[in-house]
């Protein structure tokens, strides 16, 4: 994986902000910003695949038996369905 070059427009205050946490923390600007795009795409990774799973629960739960233990294969079908 290669990596490319990104223009950011940032205020003054942002910036300077994201200074002083890389001089504390010994990392270059660029590699903050870097961590902060990575983990937000991964936490829109995790909201969409937890709204799937919610979706295929709500989906499978309105045609599943309403006792107990129908309810609880069915929910470990859907486990495993999703391994």
């Amino acid at each position: 994986m290669g990596i490319a070059r990104v223009t950011v427009n940032l205020g003054e205050e942002i910036l300077e902000e994201l200074k002083k946490i890389a001089e504390q923390e010994g990392k270059s600007v660029s590699s903050l910003v870097r961590e902060a795009v990575i983990t937000h795409l991964t936490q829109g990774r995790k909201k969409r695949i937890a709204q799937e799973l919610l979706n295929t629960l709500k989906d499978s739960l309105k045609t599943a038996p309403t006792d107990e233990q129908a309810a609880l294969k069915e929910l470990e079908r859907i486990r495993k369905e999703w391994r």
